[in-house]
């Protein structure tokens, strides 16, 4: 773990040592228990839950008292550190969870919740193009945890290629979370290049209609000669 933190230091010296552990939290690598039972080969131990949740999941939905947050991903955990540049007003008691990811419809949701406190709203930010809001959904677990999703349109990707959303629960005093991230591929379009390209559409229609009537002028100027 201290070579990584080295690497994460060295990728962003702002980060103050409970983010840093913050960030180790959300990039690890979380093992699902596959059985409870005695009898089968994966047991994992008494006690322990099926499934990849918390033991605890009223104060924590990803903590586990057999394995904590999980293994440390030195990848995840620099690449978050480099993404996580504005670090003058960060809580990391607020907390945002990206959960799943529907490339196909380019949507994302998650979970948000506070430790201490409460959150105010979930921010997305597409390829630092500035923060907006996202959609909630129904809550869980007695409201503690907020439900939240993405929907990206081909505007609003603006480009087709590499993409980078940021995800940060958002505290009432306007105190912010360490962003979840995602990199992914996908299809977009901006109306400045469907202009462009509306543009160049009717000077080709254009240019082939001068061509059709300059050749048909030609064909009666002849037959008349």
């Amino acid at each position: 773990v201290s070579g990584v933190l080295a690497l994460m230091i060295e990728a962003n010296p702002d980060l103050d040592p409970l983010s840093l552990r913050e960030i180790l939290r959300l990039t690890s690598e979380r093992r699902e228990i596959l059985s409870s039972d005695p009898q089968d080969p994966n047991y994992a131990g008494e006690g322990v839950e099926d499934g990849p949740w918390a033991t605890a999941p009223e104060l924590d939905p990803y903590w586990n008292r057999h394995f904590g947050w999980g293994m440390v991903d030195a990848l995840a955990a620099v690449e978050s550190a480099l993404l996580n540049t504005d670090t003058e007003n960060l809580d990391v008691n607020l907390q945002a969870h990206i959960t799943e990811v529907d490339l196909v419809g380019t949507t994302f949701s998650g979970i948000s919740w506070s430790r201490e406190g409460s959150v105010n709203r979930v921010e997305y930010n597409l390829d630092g193009n500035g923060w907006k809001e996202a959609q909630y959904g129904q809550g869980d677990n007695g409201s503690i945890y907020i439900n939240w999703s993405i929907k990206l349109d081909s505007n609003e990707l603006g480009f087709t290629g590499d993409h980078t959303l940021l995800v940060r629960a958002v505290g009432e005093m306007g105190s912010y979370s360490i962003s979840d991230n995602q990199e992914f591929f996908a299809q977009g379009s901006s109306s400045a290049i469907e202009a462009d390209r509306l543009a160049a559409l009717i000077v080709i229609l254009g240019s082939i209609v001068l061509i059709l009537a300059v050749t048909a002028y030609r064909k009666n100027f002849f037959k008349q000669e």
